[in-house]
């Protein structure tokens, strides 16, 4: 077996470092629950007139030399489930001093939704033509989330294609 190339050690050394320990995938059943007790909590109006919710069950800390956040979750919407995504998120951007935490993304308009489910990548603060609210929920509350700086959204499965095509 013949080593390895110079330049291939840091390449191999970085994606290492960079790949997300293999999280366990969420089932939609788990959005659903937490679609449930968002609607019965104390951000029930929020979520009763939300076009569609993004919903993370479960954040967890990730990561060896380079720590981040990492969770899966499903998109929600008025007909059903609109496709699952990932989430990667520097330290602190979500879950602050929890150790795990939940997290939902609302999406207020039709419009709103659109870059999301027409983009491979999303940045959480992007333009939308609508408001997206970000509620961080633990076994305590629901808060607001303010912007998660850097936290970025990447298609895990397309979402239906009827659905895509009403919005």
């Amino acid at each position: 077996m013949s080593p390895l190339p110079r330049r291939a050690l840091p390449v191999l050394l970085s994606a290492l470092c960079l790949a997300p320990v293999a999280a366990r995938a969420t089932s939609d059943g788990e959005a659903w629950v937490l679609l449930d007790r968002l609607r019965e909590g104390p951000a029930s109006g929020l979520a009763r007139e939300a076009h569609a919710a993004l919903l993370f069950p479960r954040i967890t800390r990730r990561g060896f030399t380079v720590p981040g956040q990492h969770a899966e979750g499903t998109g929600i919407g008025p007909q059903g489930p609109l496709g699952r995504f990932g989430l990667a998120a520097p330290p602190f951007a979500v879950l602050g001093e929890e150790d795990s935490a939940a997290l939902a993304v609302l999406f207020m308009t039709e419009g709103a939704l659109r870059p999301l489910l027409h983009a491979g990548l999303w940045h959480f603060g992007a333009p939308t033509a609508g408001p997206v609210l970000a509620l961080r929920m633990t076994e305590r509350d629901v808060a607001p989330l303010p912007t998660p700086e850097g936290a970025r959204l990447f298609r895990l499965s397309h979402p239906r294609a009827d659905a895509i095509s009403a919005i």
